[in-house]
Order: structure tokens, then sequence, then C-alpha cells
């Protein structure tokens, strides 16, 4: 039950950060595929690592972010969106993590998102369109599947 609670941990933290990235177009549609993770309702996309940025996010979910998990090292997790590279932040989005017993059997993951509605208008143009009432929703969805799983066991 451990396993499957962390591999469930880390396909919704995935999730999330995918769809962050492909909602607020840091890297063209072309990018991503569409995929079916959760449930054969709830289409997912999923980035392609083509070029080296999305290897290096990739890399960074796969091999740090998801190992820290693993190990129960990861407590905090911030991904934060520029306006420009060397810009100021408008966007952060927070994923606490907490381990509550020591067996593992039990991982609980809260997000979070904090951000100028002013600056949120000025992304790529092919970005989609996302009010901060449709991100809380998303974001309220992902924390309701959490919960979801947790009470099935």
């Amino acid at each position: 039950m451990a396993d499957h609670m962390l591999l469930l941990t880390r396909k919704l933290l995935r999730i999330a950060i995918y769809h962050i990235s492909y909602i607020r177009g840091l890297f063209h549609e072309k990018y991503f595929s569409e995929n079916s993770v959760l449930s054969p309702v709830m289409d997912n996309e999923k980035l392609m690592p083509v070029h080296d940025d999305m290897g290096r996010l990739i890399d960074w979910m796969e091999k740090g972010v998801c190992d820290a998990l693993q190990k129960k090292y990861l407590k905090t997790l911030l991904f934060c969106i520029c306006e420009k590279e060397e810009g100021p932040i408008i966007e952060e989005y927070t994923f606490s993590f907490r381990y509550p017993n020591t067996n593992g059997e039990e991982i609980t993951m809260i997000v979070s998102r904090t951000g100028s509605e002013k600056g949120s208008t000025a992304f790529k143009p092919n970005a989609s369109e996302l009010t901060s009432v449709q991100m809380n929703y998303f974001l309220t969805l992902i924390t309701i599947s959490c919960l979801r799983v947790q009470s099935l066991y």
C-alpha cells in the first residue's frame, strides 16, 4: 500500500506541474501529448522531452523531486513562473508534503497558489486563458483526488 500511495502522489504531482506548464504556455502546445493517467475520462497533458528546457524540467521531476519524495526528504516544492527569465515572479505554486507515519503508508500533499491577476494576463500567446477561479478549481480537484485515494485505504 505504501508503494501505491507514493506512486499516486508522484502521478498527481506530475499532472499538476505539467498542467501548469501547459496552461501557462511555458512550452509550445505541440510538445505535449494527451495522456490518461488516472482514469479514461480525465485526459492529462504529458510533456515530451523534445528540447533542453523540457528535458531539464522532466529530469528535475523524475530524478530530483520524485526521488526526494520517495526518500521522504521533500517537505516543500515551489514552482514559480517569472515574466522573463531574470524577471520577477508572477505566480508561485507551493506543494507541501507531510509523512504522518513512519511506515510510509500515508503522504499528505497540500497545494496552494499565489500570484497577481495583473501579471497573469501577460503570458505567451499560445497559452490557454485561465482565470484564478479555474486554477483554484483545478488545484481543488488535485486535492480532492488525493483525499479520495487516502480514504480508500
